[in-house]
């Protein structure tokens, strides 16, 4: 709906507390995140900029890049590859998680 409403050159605003919303944001789509600050619920605004600003990628990539963090931290906790689930993942994607992370932090 965001994207057909962008379409028809609208200003769109969806309201979300999924931040994975963001991969929608674009200078016509803003994403409006509520939060609770000392009491009182507060709205944070997110369009494509502030994306960038603050996670410093495009929205469209920002779902992937947020992927790899947690298949990143997932590895890590399970590099003893006793875990199915993570094996499965790594793989589905043909990943070798032990060179990785002997290339990139030496374990």
């Amino acid at each position: 709906m965001s994207r057909y409403g962008e379409k028809k050159n609208l200003e769109v605003t969806i309201l979300s507390g999924d931040r994975d919303t963001f991969q929608l944001a674009s200078d016509n789509i803003t994403i409006r995140i509520p939060r609770t600050k000392q009491g009182k619920t507060e709205v944070d605004d997110y369009d494509r900029q502030k994306v960038l600003e603050e996670y410093g990628v495009e929205p469209k990539s920002l779902i992937e890049v947020k992927g790899s963090q947690k298949v990143s931290l997932i590895a890590v906790n399970q590099s003893d590859g006793n875990d199915k689930a993570l094996n499965d993942l790594l793989n589905l994607f043909d990943i070798d998680i032990h060179s990785i992370l002997e290339d990139n932090i030496g374990q």
